[in-house]
Formats: C-alpha cells, sequence, structure tokens
C-alpha cells in the first residue's frame, strides 16, 4: 500500500513538474542574463525581438527563449549561455560556429549553410539547410551523421 502511494505521488509530481515546464513567462529584453544581451547584441544587431520567455524547467533551473519577428530562436541557459540557436531565413552566424564545424562543413558539404546548432553538455548538433543533421565533439571534431 505504502509503495503505491508512493508511486501515485511521484506520478503527480512529475506531471506537475512537466506542466510547469510548459509555462513561460514573458521577459522584456533587459530581463534576459547580461551574457544573453551582450550576445544578441553583438551576433544578431539587425533582428528584431517578438518576444522573450522565461521557463522555470524545475525548482532550481531557469531557461530563455528569444523570438526574432522572423520566427528564429534562440535558448538560452540560466547563465545566458546559448543552447539552441534555430534560424529561418538565413544561416547560424559563423562568429558563433566552432573552427573545426565551419572547416567540416565548408569543406564537406559547400553548398549548404547551417541553420540550426545545439550544445550541450557533451557535442554540438548541426542542421543543415538541406536537413542533414551532424554531430561534432565539444572541440569541433566530427563525429558522425546524425539520424
Amino acid at each position: 500500500m505504502k509503495t503505491k502511494i508512493l508511486m501515485l505521488l511521484c506520478v503527480v509530481f512529475a506531471a506537475f513538474s512537466t506542466a510547469k515546464a510548459d509555462d513561460g513567462k514573458q521577459i522584456n529584453f533587459n530581463e534576459l542574463p547580461v551574457k544573453a544581451q551582450q550576445m544578441i547584441k553583438a551576433h544578431f544587431p539587425n533582428q528584431n525581438i517578438s518576444y522573450a520567455l522565461q521557463d522555470e524547467e524545475d525548482l532550481f533551473s531557469k531557461e530563455y527563449d528569444v523570438v526574432f519577428t522572423d520566427g528564429s530562436k534562440i535558448d538560452f541557459d540560466a547563465k545566458g549561455n546559448w543552447t539552441s540557436i534555430s534560424m529561418k531565413n538565413a544561416s547560424v552566424p559563423s562568429s558563433l560556429i566552432l573552427p573545426g564545424i565551419k572547416a567540416y562543413v565548408g569543406q564537406t558539404y559547400p553548398n549548404q549553410q547551417i541553420v540550426k546548432i545545439e550544445n550541450d553538455r557533451r557535442d554540438y548538433e548541426v542542421k543543415l539547410d538541406n536537413n542533414l543533421e551532424l554531430k561534432f565533439d565539444k572541440k569541433g571534431k566530427f563525429m558522425r551523421i546524425d539520424r
């Protein structure tokens, strides 16, 4: 009986946490972490922001989403480090791409542009405008084509 109650509580807590993670609070640009503000000003000076959201993933962490008027989007962690950049009508600024990734894509796929890049603890995932997805290690060395 105790096990069933404990399991039920875990399910309810997980459902509440998931529902909470989907809720985003709209914020002003100046409420983003300073590092995120600086990155946007430096690499996206001509983009207009449609809206910015603050997501509380759980009790201990926040994430931020910035969506531009053209539909491009940048996700940031709580410290303002970008975790994902997805472009709609352009390529990801080359200044945000590791040299090894730029070199590999330029040599192997010279006619393609990087339209999305994700940065997590272990690796980078890059999506080209032909929908091919590539994985790179944290130093920018090609690992594999992702399926």
